[in-house]
């Protein structure tokens, strides 16, 4: 196993020590910044089998909304998510980060997103 010190973004090659306490990634120096049309364009087709246009025309459609929370994209501090259903790869809206992350976090289970909302619901 790589010692922690030697971890490195894979991009730009920044080196991350232990006490970085992130993820081998940047976000600052890294050629993610430089060409991110590019990178973009290989990430939706490598993880979700979709275009620029196919994201852009989602965008349009939605009115750069969140699909669950309506925050416009203008209002959050990163590009909607692409969410998609794990089981059958099919893609079914942009969503904000912390909507796309509450999904997972329940793991897409719809009786424990409803147990969740009776919960709410009865001042649980």
């Amino acid at each position: 196993m790589a010692d922690l010190a030697e971890r490195c973004c894979r991009v730009c090659k920044i080196v991350f020590t232990p006490s970085d306490n992130r993820q081998v990634s940047c976000s600052t120096a890294c050629a993610h910044k430089a060409k991110p049309k590019h990178y973009k364009r290989h990430d939706l087709k490598r993880n979700y089998k979709i275009t620029i246009k196919d994201w852009e025309d989602m965008f349009a459609k939605q009115n750069g909304c969140c699909k669950i929370c309506n925050n416009h994209q203008s209002a959050l501090s990163r590009a909607l998510d692409v969410d998609h259903n794990h089981s059958t790869g099919k893609v079914r809206g942009l969503l904000c980060h912390k909507c796309n992350r509450a999904l997972g976090l329940f793991n897409e289970d719809l009786q424990r997103m409803q147990t969740a909302i009776e919960y709410l619901k009865h001042g649980g």
